[in-house]
């Protein structure tokens, strides 16, 4: 009988060593005991407190300048790396800008940039939130807006926080969770479009007056064209390969301009 035991406990043994061996084969990995299936919480081996990556790209030229950006709970630094709670950290995120423009401005628009592959997550596309304050001065609305509200300006050398509200907030950890982002670990961002009181806009490094070809959205060089989609209010959606398709091809551009 103890022989009889003792041999199916052996053929038990060696049956868990061949599924164990198998499943490292397939690549296949064991999500953490702790892990939870929703946005800004553990989930995939994705753990609360991680290392959190906030990277700025620029044009040349920018008429504003970034000066600090923060949370509710600590300031961020830009382009470094720190520690703060995957839920939490975008929670009352702020940028405080100067106008270094030497006009007064009317309207801001920042692009921020949640990366898909930097970020674990389940599909293999990115998301751009239109991060603005303020109407552009090449929307066909603009003037009456100036109307309504001809106090709404940053004045030349004012400093100025665009912060994202509770609703903002919201509708990303919404968009990011449909997305299968566990958690969001590195964001990068860009100016988009600064408007100015005399009715011109900066956009990607030039300046543009009402009725020119919007080139709204450019990033800058090495983060690659993010295309619109409709279907998601204020922000955008592209897949990841076209990021790194269109990243290359300025390369070689760049690499071509300077031969």
């Amino acid at each position: 009988m103890k022989k009889r035991i003792s041999l199916n406990l052996h053929r038990n043994l060696i049956a868990i060593i061949v599924v164990l061996v198998f499943a490292g084969t397939l690549g296949v990995t064991m999500p953490p005991s702790d892990a939870h299936g929703s946005f800004g919480k553990k989930t995939g081996g994705v753990r609360q407190g991680g290392e959190k990556v906030f990277t700025k790209s620029s044009f040349p030229d920018e008429p504003i300048q970034i000066i600090k950006v923060k949370n509710k709970k600590r300031d961020i630094p830009v382009g470094g790396k720190f520690r703060d709670d995957d839920n939490e950290w975008l929670s009352g995120f702020t940028i405080t800008v100067r106008n270094n423009s030497g006009m007064d401005i009317t309207h801001l628009s920042f692009a921020i940039l949640f990366p898909a592959d930097k970020n674990q997550a389940e599909s293999e596309f990115s998301y751009t939130y239109d991060f603005m304050w303020g109407l552009s001065p090449l929307s066909q609305h603009y003037k009456e807006s100036r109307r309504l509200r001809p106090e709404r300006v940053i004045k030349q050398n004012d400093k100025f926080d665009l912060t994202l509200s509770d609703a903002q907030y919201d509708h990303i950890q919404k968009v990011l969770s449909s997305l299968g982002y566990p958690s969001v670990r590195e964001i990068g961002i860009w100016i988009d479009e600064v408007g100015f009181d005399d009715g011109t806009s900066w956009r990607g490094g030039r300046i543009m007056h009402p009725g020119d070809r919007s080139d709204k959205n450019r990033p800058p060089s090495g983060v690659g064209r993010i295309p619109r989609l409709s279907a998601v209010a204020a922000g955008r959606i592209t897949n990841a390969a076209t990021l790194r398709r269109n990243a290359e091809k300025q390369k070689a551009v760049k690499t071509l301009n300077v031969s």
